[in-house]
């Protein structure tokens, strides 16, 4: 990424911070080595007026990052197609904002009622979704949040999102200073200020929120995949302890994910996706009985997959440990029927010369 003039390293690692969160991810984010977020595209028909939005959200904070959004009837928005490249949405937005005929409390609405769709938990869940190509519960969410807003049922709702740099988004806005963002409900003036910044205060995080938070601050990345489930074997979920070796299924669809899972050991000598090994290390059970498992993987990575159900968790069945295992145990039986074959043998000669 060529990095603006106009801001410093510690400008952009500040600027990082606020998806990221440590400060090796944001030196990883600034030279473009991994997405940090979702810019979603947002279209919403409700009673004779469009509303065209983007909407970024932090993969790894599960926060919404920036909003912007604009309403109105004039041609202009009514031409937008979802299906549109985002550059050319972004550029068809901006047409549409020179013509006028704008609803600006209907955008404020629309932008402050997606700030309000989601918490930290459930914005995680629909980036978790999205990650395996399912944008229904981004969607959903959306829709609940504007139903409970209006109080309109029949709306047409099409959104579609992608993976980005928020980071390259933010120093080369194109609606900075054309189109103001949408200012978070949960932001408030700062008390006993000059400056007029905006403190942003965020919805009480719940417990489970807080243990995900704290394992997450202790790794530098951490990948969203899916537990291998055998159902025949394996180790129930009630019985794995610390230490334990389980697999997962890394995401591989994406050019990233497939050079992920290579960088990872995920992919076969055929170019096919594999399971990988990761050392259980805790499970956290969320407040609809969801199941968050965690576990260290390959190059210190922090593996991390959502179960809605309990399930028995597969483990590697040629793994060295089992191998070391085996061999410890069969040393010891050789050992065993060794030291048997002795005893019989001094038995069998000491009957012999009494006998005699």
């Amino acid at each position: 990424m060529n990095e603006p003039e106009e801001f410093s390293q510690e400008d952009l690692i500040r600027i990082a911070l606020e998806s990221v969160s440590t400060r090796e991810q944001a030196v990883d984010l600034i030279n473009g080595k991994f997405a940090d977020a979702y810019l979603t595209k947002i279209i919403l028909d409700l009673e004779a007026k469009r509303t065209v939005s983007i909407m970024i959200t932090s993969i790894l904070k599960s926060s919404i990052l920036k909003v912007y959004c604009l309403s109105g009837f004039n041609t202009g928005l009514k031409k937008i197609a979802i299906y549109e490249q985002t550059e050319v949405m972004i550029q068809d937005m901006l047409k549409a904002l020179k013509e006028g005929g704008q609803d600006k409390s209907l955008a404020d609405r629309v932008g402050r009622t997606l700030f309000r769709a989601f918490t930290n938990e459930s914005l995680a869940n629909a980036h978790q979704a999205l990650d395996i190509g399912k944008p229904d519960v981004l969607e959903a969410g959306i829709r609940k949040a504007i139903v409970a807003e209006t109080k309109v049922q029949n709306f047409n709702l099409e959104i579609i999102s992608e993976k980005i740099s928020s980071l390259y988004f933010r120093v080369n806005n194109p609606f900075e200073g054309v189109l103001p963002e949408i200012v978070s409900p949960f932001a408030v003036q700062a008390q006993g200020s000059n400056t007029g910044f905006m403190k942003s205060v965020s919805a009480s995080l719940t417990s489970t929120e807080i243990a995900i938070n704290d394992l997450l601050t202790n790794y530098a990345t951490i990948i969203k995949c899916s537990t291998v489930i055998s159902p025949m074997g394996g180790i129930d979920m009630d019985f794995l302890r610390e230490g334990n070796l389980i697999l997962f299924k890394l995401p591989f669809k994406t050019q990233d994910e497939k050079a992920i899972a290579r960088k990872l050991d995920g992919v076969d000598e055929k170019g096919f996706p594999k399971p990988i090994v990761g050392k259980f290390k805790k499970m956290i059970i969320g407040p609809k009985n969801e199941y968050h498992i965690f576990a260290e993987g390959p190059k210190g990575v922090l593996l991390r997959s959502l179960e809605e159900r309990k399930i028995r968790v597969a483990t590697p069945k040629n793994n060295s440990a089992q191998r070391k295992f085996e061999d410890d145990s069969n040393t010891s039986k050789s050992f065993m029927y060794v030291l048997i074959g002795f005893v019989i043998f001094v038995i069998v000669i000491g009957i012999f010369f009494l006998v005699n």
